[in-house]
């Protein structure tokens, strides 16, 4: 495992723990995701076919526009045509569409992510630990683990934990800003990730990030190592932007909700620096959260 290595006068600790909590936290969920769309998606797929039988039933019938309130942007787009409030209403249609909205309400995304139109007391914070593709939980624990863990050993494991938190709870509500309207669910740690990049190019800006191989023996081996050009992250973290923009036709851009959260986190770490110089010099102040 490649652990950063830290700065000549920073903490002798080898293992990033808040990062590694929040990586396996990450990982951990996904795994619940995983099982318990397995387990409630068929419901869903069961509650589709009886609203598409109901609405071929009754060709006159129409919805309410009420009845697809709580449903998925994309579905109710395609339900648009069939649905008037001054129009005939038909019982097995609102029956079915009141059994979607049910099924689709136990998916995890829309239990633990953050809908605009939809907020939860909770959402704001849980809707970063769900993640629901592989390439996108992967591609957020890649970058948290080398971001994170080398903003912790540098600096502060305080100081990580905040960036990830806050810029992640700043780019649900800058994104429920944006799409107040939007029933699709906002999930993943990429607010949160970027939030973490800002407050290392804040904090401990540097060309490159120096990484040893950390061995079984839990001696880390000075021989081997990798040294990632900070450049080449950002024009990773470029590329993975450039996705999310190019998927914004298929649902609302989380673009905003990136940036600022890059933009918290680069504030945290400059009120850090600004009002904690003791802890951001202090070895011994970073070794533990």
């Amino acid at each position: 495992m490649l652990i950063p290595e830290p700065l000549p006068e920073g903490p002798r600790s080898i293992w990033p723990q808040a990062t590694v909590v929040l990586t396996l936290s990450c990982a951990l969920a996904f795994g619940w995701v995983l099982t318990s769309q397995s387990l409630t998606r068929p419901a869903v797929d069961a509650a589709v076919e009886r609203l598409e039988r109901a609405v071929a039933a009754s060709p006159e019938g129409r919805f309410n526009s009420e009845e697809l309130e709580r449903l998925p942007d994309r579905w109710r787009a395609e339900l648009a045509s069939v649905t008037d409030d001054d129009g005939p209403s038909d019982p097995a249609m609102s029956a079915a569409a009141r059994e979607l909205r049910e099924r689709v309400s136990e998916l995890p995304a829309w239990r633990f992510g953050w809908i605009p139109a939809m907020p939860t007391p909770h959402g704001w914070l849980s809707y970063i630990f769900v993640h629901t593709q592989w390439f996108h939980l992967l591609a957020n624990l890649t970058l948290l683990w080398i971001l994170g863990a080398t903003l912790e050993r540098r600096c502060s494991p305080r100081l990580m934990v905040s960036c990830f938190l806050f810029a992640g709870a700043v780019g649900a509500w800058a994104h429920a800003g944006l799409y107040s309207a939007s029933m699709v669910p906002l999930v993943g740690a990429s607010a949160a990730v970027a939030g973490v990049f800002g407050g290392l190019g804040v904090a401990a800006p540097s060309r490159e990030l120096r990484f040893k191989l950390w061995a079984r023996s839990a001696v880390a081996n000075p021989k081997a190592g990798i040294v990632i050009p900070t450049g080449a992250l950002l024009l990773i973290w470029i590329g993975l932007e450039s996705l999310v923009f190019l998927e914004a036709e298929r649902a609302p851009s989380a673009l905003a909700a990136h940036a600022c959260g890059a933009v918290t986190g680069a504030l945290i770490a400059l009120v850090w620096r600004r009002r904690l110089p003791s802890e951001a010099q202090s070895p011994k102040s970073v070794i533990s959260i």
